[in-house]
């Protein structure tokens, strides 16, 4: 997994501090399961993901390069139905949560 995550990011240019940060996540969780992330289940990453966010108070930094590593390396292995999505709002959400005369353009 190692050598196609090097080739891969190395030939779409992504940098060598991205492709740090992904094979430290990746080994992290390997390390945690004894297994590869394609080898687990939703519910072992989803709980793998609680206990950094809950447990470990990771910061939303971190927590995010834990959920694009597990991406990049689904999406990598053609197995794009387990990508995992970040939570985010639409614009208008985001417009309307203010208090205040904002509008939505």
């Amino acid at each position: 997994m190692f050598d196609q995550v090097y080739q891969n990011m190395t030939l779409s240019g992504k940098s060598s501090s991205t492709f740090q940060n992904y094979i430290r996540t990746i080994a992290s969780i390997s390390l945690y399961f004894k297994k590869i992330p394609l080898e687990l289940s939703d519910d072992q990453i989803n709980d793998y993901l609680l206990l950094l966010k809950e447990k470990q108070n990771t910061s939303y930094t971190i927590f995010k390069h834990y959920v694009y590593a597990l991406r990049y390396v689904f999406r990598l292995s053609d197995r794009d139905d387990r990508a995992i999505q970040l939570p985010y709002l639409k614009r208008k959400d985001v417009y309307s949560s203010f208090q205040g005369d904002l509008e939505y353009p």
